[in-house]
C-alpha cells in the first residue's frame, strides 16, 4: 500500500524557515490556499511537501543556494524549501512558463537528503 499524506504537520517552528517572514507570506498567499491563520498557511506548505514526495510531484534541486523547488502542475501551485527541509515560500503561480524558468535540476524526492521516510 502506498505512503499516505500526513493530515498534520509538526510545530510551525519546525517546518518555517524564517518566522519573521511568515506573517507577510501568509497575507501575501494564504487566501490561494484558503489558510485561516499563518499556523495553517504554513502547516499546508509543509503537508504539500509530503505530498510532492509521495506522489512524485516535479521537484528542482538548486545546488547554488540549497533550494528545493516544487511543482503542481494541476494547482498551479509553487513552494520552494530550504536545505534542512523547512519553507520558504508556498503560492500560486498565475505566470505561463513559471516552473520552466525556475533555476535548479529535476530530482527525485529520494535525491533530496530530507526527504528520507525515516525524517
Amino acid at each position: 500500500p502506498r505512503e499516505a499524506v500526513p493530515e498534520r504537520a509538526p510545530p510551525t517552528r519546525e517546518t518555517w524557515g524564517w518566522m519573521d517572514s511568515l506573517q507577510d507570506h501568509f497575507d501575501r498567499h494564504g487566501r490561494d490556499f484558503g489558510s485561516r491563520d499563518p499556523d495553517h498557511y504554513a502547516a499546508q506548505a509543509w503537508i504539500f511537501l509530503q505530498r510532492a514526495r509521495i506522489e512524485g510531484l516535479p521537484m528542482k534541486w538548486d545546488e547554488s543556494d540549497g533550494t528545493l523547488r516544487v511543482w503542481d502542475a494541476r494547482s498551479r501551485s509553487f513552494a520552494a524549501y530550504h536545505r534542512d527541509g523547512t519553507t520558504k515560500t508556498y503560492f500560486k503561480s498565475q505566470s505561463p512558463g513559471y516552473w520552466d524558468r525556475q533555476p535548479g535540476y529535476l530530482v527525485k524526492p529520494a535525491d533530496v537528503p530530507f526527504l528520507s521516510p525515516t525524517r
